[in-house]
């Protein structure tokens, strides 16, 4: 079963009835003696094919699709020493960069130009405080 919306175009009427799927009629009569007709595309996702803007996310598509058969052998590389990237998408940039998990998991903070000592004093500030507020219970 499923749900159509229906309007009048004499009184404005709007009204939704029920209908097993492909039996719905295009056309009801309404109340005020006119006839209603089905709304088409209410609630209804509409394809990018459709909406005219398909070229695009098409174009995105295979550009993500590139870019990761490129990164796909160095995300491989750096599974095979153990190591978890965040995805695959970046994989060649993060192998070129990173030693280490640790390296991995703070990539973006590098590249905010965050150092791994700076990361690692502000990691063992935080969890000093977070004792020593344990502590203070």
């Amino acid at each position: 079963m499923a749900t159509y919306q229906y309007l009048c175009p004499v009184c404005l009427e709007q009204v939704e009835q029920t209908y097993d799927i492909g039996t719905a009629p295009r056309q009801t009569g309404c109340d005020c003696g006119g006839t209603m007709s089905m709304v088409i595309g209410t609630g209804l996702h509409i394809a990018a094919a459709i909406r005219g803007d398909a070229g695009k996310v098409v174009r995105d598509a295979d550009s993500r699709e590139d870019r990761w058969m490129e990164d796909m052998p160095a995300y491989r590389r750096l599974r095979a020493r153990g190591l978890q990237p965040k995805q695959i998408d970046g994989a060649r940039m993060v192998e070129e960069t990173c030693g280490d998990q640790l390296d991995i998991d703070t990539v973006d903070l590098r590249a905010a130009g965050v150092t791994r000592e700076r990361y690692l004093e502000e990691k063992e500030k935080g969890e000093q405080l977070v004792k020593e507020t344990l502590e203070r219970g």
